[in-house]
């Protein structure tokens, strides 16, 4: 009886070695080693009425952690690089800016695809890491341009261009060795993946909040005048500029290093505006205009803007 209990044991334990070779990454397909980025991933939100859980938004990358219609990597017409506000994990497949966009120039004959390469709070120092770690997995890959939606995350860099809450999000790879171990599996296994499916399904259906958003219909808004002028030479802020500035002058080196066109495309925030020649911001519950932070986006801006002339 232990035989035959070692031995059909034996053969499941085969068959699900089998498996895992064929229907995984670890010998066919493209493997993203350890790299902790998603793939092959479909992720549905509820985002609307809890109580019905109505799958508002499905979010999906494929086999090589893009996001958008394409027919072969060696056709993409616009790869978007950015963070969070590029990658739009709540918002549905088809919907995206980058959708959007793709279906302006369909409307118009001009047949050029936009994929989706965002990765959620990636800054210039991740976009420029994806250049080595993950674009040369993706065969092929010659789009006739790169976008680049960038400025918000990389004002949270320190004077080196790293900080530590930012780096999790550039860093494509683990410095501790079981974290990289885990990427991997979650990269090639699987089962790994089925798990993590009834996982997300068990998960969105014990959920009471699932993402939240300021909606500024409602919002009052108020003139105002900020001036800004050049940071003294050699403060804090001077060098964190500079340092952004060479960061995109060496992004558009590697974009051009592809045979690519290099758009650079800069941020704002949604509590300011402009309106007939006149600079909004979104009252605070003060009645003032709440200008957090526009002058320094301003300044990155025109360190961005500066580093393309």
């Amino acid at each position: 009886m232990l035989r035959v209990i070692g031995f059909n044991a034996g053969l499941i334990v085969v068959a699900l070695l089998a498996a895992e070779a064929v229907f995984g990454t670890w010998l066919f397909g493209p493997s993203f080693g350890s790299l902790n980025l998603p793939h092959n991933v479909e992720r549905r939100f509820a985002i609307g009425d809890m109580n019905r859980l109505e799958w508002n938004v499905i979010y999906t990358r494929d086999r090589f952690g893009l996001r958008g219609r394409y027919d072969n990597p060696a056709s993409i017409g616009i790869l978007a690089l950015g963070g969070s506000t590029t990658n739009e994990l709540y918002v549905t497949d088809g919907e995206t800016w980058t959708d959007r966009l793709a279906q302006k120039f369909a409307a118009a004959g001009i047949p050029l695809s936009v994929v989706n390469a965002g990765a959620e709070g990636q800054s210039t120092v991740g976009h420029l890491r994806n250049f080595d770690a993950w674009f040369p997995l993706i065969p092929g890959l010659k789009p006739r341009y790169v976008l680049a939606y960038i400025g918000v995350n990389d004002m949270a860099l320190g004077l080196d261009g790293a900080e530590s809450t930012q780096d999790k999000f550039d860093r494509m790879r683990s410095p501790e060795w079981d974290r990289r171990l885990r990427h991997a599996i979650r990269n090639n296994s699987v089962f790994y993946r089925l798990w993590r499916t009834w996982r997300g399904v068990g998960k969105a259906r014990s959920a009471q909040v699932v993402h939240a958003r300021i909606d500024r219909a409602g919002s009052r808004w108020v003139e105002a005048d900020v001036p800004f002028a050049d940071p003294a030479p050699g403060s804090d802020l001077a060098r964190r500029l500079a340092g952004y500035r060479t960061r995109i002058e060496a992004l558009i080196a590697r974009i051009r290093a592809h045979d690519a066109r290099a758009i650079i495309v800069t941020q704002q925030k949604s509590h300011w505006r402009r309106e007939n020649g006149k600079l909004l911001f979104a009252a605070d519950e003060n009645g003032k205009p709440n200008t957090a932070g526009y002058a320094e986006t301003m300044l990155f801006n025109r360190a961005a803007l500066a580093a393309c002339r």
